[in-house]
């Protein structure tokens, strides 16, 4: 008997290496992190005594053993965030990112906000874990207050009831915690991930879920958004690929937010741009998100000011052009075969992640036609563009090449569940059939 996806990752999240006791470790080098009580085994064996600071070798000894009770309900840190040292934090994001803090500023929730971090009692162990998150992964945690920022934004606009709102918060606060408990070279470098790595990462949201999980009833809502903050309402999301009706409101704006970051942050930072120029985006990717959050995302972005400047790290306009051009080509071949494969899964016999695989193609597929970027027009724009005193296309050229990295990484998820499927289901098709699709695969990856 086969287990589903969810069991998969839960099991491999419940017997993977303890890697958050290495993290206690490293911030153990800065301020104290100590056990509260003895830790034991699942076989009671005593590991280490009550009062003992947890090093580096202690954590060595921890990692080889399955304990008895979650190390994180154990040990306690010295020095842990407060409220009033968060609220600094989300101020020196709102600092950063003046966009992020147009949106804040127009809402009107500056006020509850700040009452809602410094009076709401959060769990001591989503403290401590936000603790270990600020030190040893900091980047992470400054994704992780602006997604927040953002989400309660969202969630505002949206017009949820205080308790969602309440959620929202704390979904925002904890949604990717689990990264503590996964190897760090899992998502160090998300360019270059085999199978194996991907699934690992796709632990963390399960890690997340189980850990919020146990803290209570009251965090019931909490943990269910955790799990959903990386479906997708067209199924292409995971760890169980839900759709629409089976998704809560909550984890959707989270999953919202997460996507916005990652666009403002990777990628419309190093080309001057601001939040304002993600509606392309979401318009790229309307079917993706609910209704709900797709509207009420879209009318706080529309509070944001317009960027008038673009920044190029090309020498001039021309060789922008041609390499627009050239990324357009590969688009549009890349197009061509993942339309050949979509056409071929007719012939195959799919099973759970070949069923995966289609769910990813078909909406890439309608994406790319949706956005125009591959039609002929484009190109011969392109091909005749020619700036003036009076007409400097610079923003468009920025545009497009926005909107050409968004597909690529669509296809880069194609191209990941594509390779999954061919890996676990090598019989789907007759043997002559899935020699072809692998040939088609290395294809695929060459436009990458």
């Amino acid at each position: 008997m086969t287990t589903n996806p969810l069991e998969q990752l839960q099991d491999q999240a419940i017997n993977s290496t303890n890697y958050y006791a290495m993290h206690l470790a490293e911030v153990d080098k800065k301020t104290a992190v100590i056990s509260t009580e003895d830790i034991i085994n699942t076989e009671n064996i005593p590991l280490v005594k009550k009062g003992t600071r947890i090093t580096s070798e202690i954590a060595k000894r921890i990692i080889k053993h399955k304990l008895h009770k979650p190390i994180e309900q154990q040990v306690d840190i010295e020095q842990s965030v407060k409220k009033n040292t968060l609220f600094k934090e989300f101020e020196l994001v709102l600092e950063k990112y003046p966009d992020l803090k147009q949106i804040h500023e127009h809402s009107g929730l500056q006020k509850s906000f700040k009452i809602l971090v410094n009076t709401y009692i959060v769990s001591p162990l989503i403290t401590q874990k936000l603790t270990v998150f600020s030190k040893q992964l900091p980047t992470e945690f400054e994704k992780t207050l602006f997604c927040t920022l953002l989400a309660m934004n969202i969630a505002y606009a949206a017009k949820l009831t205080k308790d969602e709102i309440i959620t929202t918060f704390l979904t925002g606060l904890t949604h990717d915690l689990g990264l503590l408990h996964i190897s760090p070279d899992s998502f160090s470098d998300q360019e270059k991930l085999s199978v194996q790595q991907w699934r690992d990462i796709q632990t963390h949201v399960v890690t997340g879920y189980l850990f919020v999980a146990s803290l209570g009833i009251e965090y019931k809502h909490v943990a269910k958004a955790i799990l959903e903050h990386h479906e997708r309402c067209d199924g292409t999301g995971y760890p169980v690929a839900k759709t629409a009706a089976q998704l809560g409101t909550v984890g959707q704006i989270i999953a919202m937010a997460d996507s916005l970051q990652a666009i403002r942050v990777n990628q419309f930072e190093e080309v001057g741009r601001n939040l304002r120029s993600a509606l392309p985006f979401l318009k790229m990717n309307e079917k993706t998100h609910s209704e709900l959050v797709y509207r009420a995302t879209v009318s706080i972005i529309n509070t944001v000011s317009e960027e008038n400047t673009s920044v190029t790290s090309f020498v001039n306009q021309k060789e922008h052009i041609e390499y627009l051009i050239s990324r357009g080509n590969k688009l549009g071949n890349a197009s061509a075969i993942v339309e050949l494969i979509t056409h071929l899964s007719n012939e195959l016999t799919l099973l759970e992640d070949g069923q995966t695989m289609l769910r990813v193609i078909i909406p890439f597929n309608h994406m790319i036609r949706q956005s125009g970027i591959i039609e002929e027009h484009i190109v011969k724009w392109l091909e005749h563009v020619d700036g003036t005193e009076s007409y400097n296309p610079d923003q468009e050229l920025c545009e497009l090449e926005l909107m050409q990295n968004e597909l690529y990484w669509q296809l880069k998820k194609v191209s990941s569940t594509y390779i999954n499927f061919l890996e676990k289901e090598p019989d789907a098709g007759s043997e002559e059939l899935m020699l072809y699709l692998l040939k088609v695969s290395a294809e695929i990856d060459s436009f990458l």
